[in-house]
């Protein structure tokens, strides 16, 4: 869609405006004028039927007060004659046309009504002279020559001493008033007025086209500037910016997006604040038991150095080293987790065959689990294609779920990790045999600190971050750490990986040893 500019849309708006009022005022003009002639040409002849009356009253009239038919003809003809413009006619008590000049034309109607002729009589208009009273507006009367169309009129009594007779009705202005567009084609005057109205329209529209573009010239600066900024906050305008409507249209949608962005940066700043708090009450919380601890039996060997046996002694720095390392495993895990959960690791993705990377850690931890009296196997196929991910990462979230799995196994139990291929993507997977998770549990165990309540082997020693920790790098990778468990049959966690095109991997595919595989497991992103 085409932007529209402000100003223009304000200057046709105002074009619009102009035109209707314009057009308005034309019409109230005509109807105006039209009022006001009546007006006056009935103002100004309110007493010719009357004068005539009264100076040809011998020849109207005779000695009994009867109508001369000969004499009101003749009347008539020289009336239409001096002045053809009104038309005269003579009328009886009822209303009946008895009398016209037949120059002119027969009448449409012999009728007249007497009501318009009433009024003009009892207001006494048709008296000349000062006692006349001013006429306040036209009356109108019928035309029998144009009864469809009132007409303004001047009337007079025959005789106009004692009881009437008849009357002397003059209709003035035989000609009805025509449409717009004749009133402007005979009238000059007219017509020199709509052109005298239209040149103002045009100057009126340049004056406020120069003025909507003086006053929105600012605003039109603002939108570009508004426009320039963007969304991403640092001027590079890297945005869809409004492509459609008015300056104000633009701003609006421009401030809508920015005012958008900018509660996603409040929201950013509540979630950053929150993790601080949750930060150092998880400092607290976990560095709080190890602390006292480690304090605890140093106190002890500190107050009871001459009471203590050897074998007292090295239990009790036993006890304390492992709370150390205790110690400085939860401080680091803190940390760690508080990077992942305010995004500040980036995964370095690379191609690589995950099976590898299980073979190695199933190794680490087989000396662990044959300490415990627990059967750690690798279970995946040597031709599964590479993956796209962060070794780093991924080894992590390994170790973290074996881990896991390890402490919650009993003796005779056991851990496997395996790996198939689903669709484009690689499944991993971390299965044991332990006593399982409740269901009233298991929405809850990727919460930080939460402790299961599950039995097994150091799950007192659990810091609650581990599965927190693999939760996050699992979402870095754009997927998401499932948990299956039912009590009595053991645990699975698992998530997938993208799979890595193969076209890339030429050289691969026919590697079927454990040494060929450990040689190919790295390629160049």
């Amino acid at each position: 869609m085409r932007v529209r500019s402000l100003h223009a849309r304000l200057a046709a708006a105002l074009l619009v405006l102009l035109l209707i009022v314009g057009t308005a005022m034309l019409l109230s003009s005509l109807v105006a004028t039209r009022l006001y002639m009546n007006e006056v040409i009935q103002t100004l002849n309110l007493g010719l039927a009357y004068n005539i009356a009264k100076l040809k009253s011998d020849a109207l009239l005779g000695e009994n007060g009867e109508l001369r038919e000969e004499g009101v003809e003749q009347l008539l003809h020289w009336m239409m004659v001096v002045n053809p413009g009104p038309n005269f006619y003579v009328l009886n008590l009822r209303g009946d046309v008895i009398a016209y000049d037949p120059g002119a034309g027969d009448p449409a109607d012999t009728q007249v009504s007497l009501a318009p002729i009433r009024e003009f009589l009892d207001v006494g208009l048709h008296r000349s002279g000062p006692e006349r009273p001013a006429a306040r507006r036209a009356i109108l009367g019928s035309d029998p020559r144009d009864p469809s169309a009132p007409k303004i009129f001047s009337v007079s009594p025959l005789p106009i001493e004692g009881p009437p007779r008849g009357y002397l009705y003059v209709v003035l202005d035989s000609q009805p008033f025509g449409s717009v567009a004749e009133d402007l084609r005979h009238s000059y005057v007219l017509r020199l007025s709509v052109g005298h109205g239209l040149a103002y329209l045009a100057v009126v529209l340049a004056v406020g086209w120069v003025a909507f573009r003086w006053l929105t010239r600012p605003l039109g600066r603002l939108v570009r500037r508004m426009e320039a900024l963007g969304l991403d906050g640092e001027g590079s305008g890297q945005w869809d910016a409004p492509d459609s409507g008015d300056e104000v249209d633009r701003l609006e949608r421009t401030f809508d997006a920015m005012a958008q962005r900018i509660r996603g940066q409040m929201e950013e700043i509540e979630r950053t604040a929150e993790l601080r708090r949750e930060l150092i009450a998880n400092v607290s919380h976990d560095l709080r038991t190890p602390i006292a601890t480690l304090r605890g039996y140093l106190e002890t060997l500190s107050l009871k150095e001459g009471v203590l046996t050897g074998e007292q002694r090295d239990e009790y720095l036993a006890i304390a080293l492992r709370q150390s390392e205790r110690l400085g495993r939860l401080v680091t895990e803190l940390f760690e987790l508080t990077k992942l959960d305010r995004q500040e690791v980036e995964p370095q993705l690379e191609r690589f065959r995950v099976g590898e990377l299980v073979q190695d850690n199933v190794q680490r931890f087989r000396l662990h689990a044959q300490a415990g009296d627990i059967h750690l196997e690798a279970d995946f196929a040597r031709d599964l294609p590479p993956v796209y991910a962060d070794i780093p990462l991924i080894e992590r979230a390994l170790e973290n779920l074996i881990e896991n799995a390890l402490r919650h196994t009993e003796k005779g139990g056991s851990v496997t990790v395996a790996l198939r291929e689903v669709g484009a993507r690689l499944e991993v997977s971390v299965i044991d045999t332990g006593h399982g998770i409740s269901e009233d549990d298991l929405p809850h165990i990727f919460d930080r600190y939460y402790q299961a309540s599950r039995s097994g082997k150091g799950s007192k020693d659990g810091a609650g971050l581990g599965l927190a920790i693999t939760r996050r790098i699992v979402e870095l990778h754009g997927s998401e750490l499932v948990a299956r468990s039912e009590l009595g049959e053991g645990t699975t966690f698992s998530f997938s990986l993208p799979v890595a095109p193969r076209t890339q991997l030429s050289g691969l595919a026919n590697l079927t040893g454990p040494g060929d595989l450990r040689d190919g497991i790295v390629m160049p992103p």
